[in-house]
């Protein structure tokens, strides 16, 4: 809970400072391809429109959620996760991104742990994370439409980004973190020694119900005196 209660007091009491005190912060927000642009790839996602108060407010539960999410079945790798889409969906974002607007907010993020946490349990097949995938899509599933140029000032370069960047990392990080629980009979299965111990699993009666037993007799002779 660390990470995602830290990460909403950090969005909210910037926001807060710059209502009360009327800071135009967007300029330190993704400027793509201009240096004053640089230093949103980490700043950008803690900033939020002062205009529209929807803005911070839509975006608070699901940062709050999402990163829940990857901090307790993700634990190991949870920070690695979270940097790389924070740096990277930024960067590409101040890459190609269009110029002449300033991107702010958290949502790109957002859209970098959705994809993370819905692939994942599709890469891995873990029928636990499985179900967090099948709970993301229900509770998220809208925020697909996001990802096109069908809304004004909406910054869909850093969702479509974000997206990307977390489906990459779901991939990557296949094999790490998380692993499904094995029972017994799985792993002697995969080593191939169910075929050695043979029917072990079983009971002595029923070993005994279908085992067959030969009798061999031998006369025996009479001792003469």
């Amino acid at each position: 809970m660390f990470v995602p209660v830290l990460l909403l007091l950090i969005i909210w009491t910037v926001h807060l400072v710059m209502m009360q005190y009327d800071l135009k912060l967007y300029r330190y927000g993704v400027h793509p391809r201009h240096a004053d642009g640089l230093p949103g790839i980490l700043l950008s996602p803690f900033l939020h429109s002062p205009s529209d108060w929807n803005h911070i407010i839509n975006n608070s539960l699901p940062i709050f959620v999402l990163s829940w999410a990857l901090f307790y079945f993700y634990r190991e790798i949870a920070f690695s996760i979270l940097g790389i889409i924070w740096i990277t969906m930024g960067t590409c974002v101040w890459l190609s991104a269009n110029p002449e607007s300033y991107h702010i907010g958290i949502s790109g993020v957002i859209y970098g742990l959705a994809g993370f946490l819905f692939f994942s349990g599709v890469f891995r097949r873990n029928k636990h994370l499985l179900a967090l995938s099948l709970l993301v899509v229900f509770e998220y599933g809208g925020m697909i439409w996001g990802i096109f140029p069908l809304q004004e000032r909406v910054s869909w370069e850093s969702h479509l980004w974000g997206a990307v960047v977390g489906t990459i990392l779901a991939y990557y990080y296949r094999e790490d973190g998380p692993k499904q629980k094995k029972y017994q009979w799985e792993i002697e299965e995969e080593l191939g020694l169910d075929e050695e111990i043979g029917d072990y699993w079983k009971t002595p009666d029923q070993i005994q119900q279908t085992s067959e037993i030969k009798y061999h007799y031998k006369s025996k002779e009479k001792k003469e005196d």
